[in-house]
Parts: C-alpha cells; structure tokens; sequence
C-alpha cells in the first residue's frame, strides 16, 4: 500500500485566486475559463 501526504503547498493558504477567467477583445475571445491560484510564499 503507498501512503500520500499532501505537499507542503498544499496546506498553505492562497494569496491569489482566480477562478473560470474569460477575456476578449471585441470578437476575439483570448481567455477561456483559466483558473490560477498561487499560495502564499510562492514566487512568481
């Protein structure tokens, strides 16, 4: 049996989150549903 422990990241809350992002410009859609999120501490 393998054991799995959730990493380091994942019990650090989230500084930035975004959820389902659509961008256009006029008819030109260039964002379809993007969804980021970046815990505190990480770097960019």
């Amino acid at each position: 049996m393998i054991e799995r422990f959730p990493s380091p990241d994942a019990q650090r809350p989230s500084a930035v989150e975004l959820l389902d992002v659509n961008k256009s410009y006029g008819t030109y859609h260039v964002l379809h549903d993007v969804s980021l999120k970046v815990r505190q501490g990480s770097a960019l």
